[in-house]
C-alpha cells in the first residue's frame, strides 16, 4: 500500500509567506494577506485539512474549481493560432 503524501505545516507556512500580496483573491475569496495574517497556526490547520483529504482520498468539488483565462503571448502575431496564447489559471 502506498504511503499518503504528507504536507508539513512549516513548509506550508513558508509557502504562505511567499504569496504575492495585493493580488485578487481566487474562487475561495481568500486574499493572500488573510492567509499571511493568520500566523503560524494557519499553516498547521491547513496542513491538517490537506493531510486528512489525502489520507481519506477525498477532495470537495470546490477545491478543484479553477478559472482558465487565455493570455496572449505575442500581440503582434496571428491571433487565430493556438500557440500564441498560454493559459492562466485562477
Amino acid at each position: 500500500m502506498r504511503q499518503p503524501y504528507i504536507i508539513n505545516a512549516q513548509s506550508l507556512n513558508n509557502i504562505i509567506q511567499q504569496l504575492d500580496v495585493g493580488k485578487a483573491a481566487g474562487p475561495d475569496g481568500l486574499p493572500a494577506e488573510a492567509l499571511q495574517l493568520g500566523g503560524p497556526k494557519i499553516g498547521y490547520l491547513l496542513a491538517l485539512v490537506f493531510n486528512c483529504c489525502f489520507v481519506h482520498v477525498f477532495l470537495k468539488d470546490q477545491l478543484m474549481d479553477v478559472l482558465m483565462i487565455p493570455v496572449v503571448k505575442n500581440k503582434c502575431g496571428n491571433m487565430l493560432q493556438t500557440r500564441i496564447t498560454r493559459d492562466l489559471s485562477l
